[in-house]
């Protein structure tokens, strides 16, 4: 094969360059911008520190750096490698703690020698995470909710997001609806409450009790046991106030007639027991504010009105009734 002089040269030329070329880029320090890879990326000799190329034993003295191109970092300059250059030439890099939000915590380690700066504690509010620095704690009791609504502390919840205890008795539910009181059910009916909570039922709400030692309980009460009273241990004695009944609920099925003294019986012959099989129309209330409204789940006669819903009788005394009285009747 003939090849012309000129393309002879060329060849020679190309051939010496790929024999003699060397690609090593001397930047003066803190000119030429890090690589935008993880790690940022640095010539040969270079270490990143602050998103700016150093050449390694000139490094600047104002703040931890990111790590080289052999041994990078953290970004926060402070448990990052020594780089790819020898510790004796490697200038350590000063650490400097700051204060207020963002602060360092903890032992530091500098970029080179491994020397440890001891940066101490956060404050109240706070607690040292990765990168050693302060942020605002999360998950404990009385503190703000972690990321995705977590409370780290045992029987805590996120609630409103905070975290707060949960579980005992008129505390809130913890996390599917349960509770760790014994005896604790957990319960929406409360007015008192906003949302569910644990509410302690009452063994015996009636007679003495030890002031001191019997704890406040809560006795079901209203037609269908929808509301709460919550009973009271004072001198030595249960108080248990009238019935209450959470707000925002429709009652609108126990309202009763404009004039309570209308309110037809039940049945024309015979008093309706609590819990027993009806057929009357549904939401219709009836029974006798003053005579035999219905009979008790004790087989004792009382005063008060009934409903019939899903096929039973849903019955109360006159002062546990709904409505009047409440919103939603």
């Amino acid at each position: 094969m003939r090849v012309s002089v000129g393309a002879a040269l060329v060849l020679f030329a190309l051939a010496t360059l790929d024999a003699n070329c060397t690609f090593s880029p001397r930047p003066a320090n803190g000119v030429q911008k890090c690589s935008s890879g993880n790690p940022p990326q640095c010539p040969d000799g270079y270490s990143c520190v602050t998103g700016l190329c150093y050449q390694n034993g000139h490094l600047p003295s104002t703040g931890g750096a990111a790590g080289s191109t052999a041994g990078g970092g953290g970004s926060d300059g402070g448990d990052g490698g020594a780089g790819g250059t020898d510790a004796a030439t490697c200038t350590p890099a000063v650490i400097v703690c700051g204060t207020g939000s963002g602060k360092r915590c903890g032992k530091v380690i500098d970029q080179c020698s491994g020397t440890i700066a001891e940066c101490g504690a956060c404050v109240a509010g706070e607690s040292c995470g990765n990168g050693h620095v302060c942020s605002v704690a999360c998950g404990l009791i009385g503190l703000p909710c972690c990321t995705g609504s977590a409370c780290t502390d045992a029987n805590s919840v996120c609630s409103n997001g905070s975290c707060v205890a949960c579980g005992a008795a008129n505390q809130v539910c913890c996390d599917n609806d349960t509770c760790s009181a014994a005896g604790a059910t957990c319960s929406d009916l409360s007015a008192a409450n906003a949302g569910k909570a644990c509410l302690l039922a009452c063994a015996v709400s009636v007679g003495t009790c030890t002031s001191g030692t019997d704890l406040d309980c809560t006795v079901l009460c209203g037609p269908g046991r929808i509301g709460i009273k919550t009973c009271t241990c004072a001198s030595d004695a249960w108080k248990c106030p009238d019935c209450t009944f959470a707000t925002g609920v429709d009652y609108s099925c126990f309202k009763l007639p404009a004039s309570p003294a209308i309110v037809p019986l039940c049945d024309a012959t015979t008093t309706p027991t609590i819990g027993d099989v009806c057929t009357a129309a549904p939401c219709s209330p009836c029974g006798s504010a003053t005579g035999k409204g219905y009979v008790d789940a004790l087989g004792i006669a009382r005063s008060g009105y009934c409903v019939c819903t899903n096929g039973r009788w849903l019955c109360a005394l006159v002062k546990e009734w709904p409505c009047p009285g409440n919103q939603g009747c």
